[in-house]
C-alpha cells in the first residue's frame, strides 16, 4: 500500500497526496499493512513528510489527503 505520493505539477508547484485510510488504520491488527511500502511506522511517516516539505521549501505546495 502506498501512502503517500509526490508530484511535480509545475516549476515551483509539488503535489503531496496521502491515503488517509492508511494512516488511520490499526497498523497493530493489520501486520501485512506495511509489507510492501518503505514506511513501517508513523514516526517513519513524519519523517518522510517532513523530508519533503524541507525539500521543497521554495515550492508551494498542495496536499491532498483522499479515503
Amino acid at each position: 500500500m502506498n501512502f503517500r505520493k509526490k508530484k511535480d505539477l509545475s516549476e515551483n508547484t509539488i503535489l503531496i497526496t496521502i491515503d488517509s485510510k492508511w494512516y488511520l488504520e490499526n497498523w497493530n491488527n493489520h501486520f501485512y499493512l506495511n509489507e510492501d511500502g518503505d514506511i513501517k511506522s508513523r514516526t517513519l511517516l513524519f519523517i518522510e513528510f517532513k523530508s519533503i516539505l524541507k525539500n521543497a521549501t521554495y515550492h508551494h505546495k498542495t496536499i491532498k489527503i483522499y479515503l
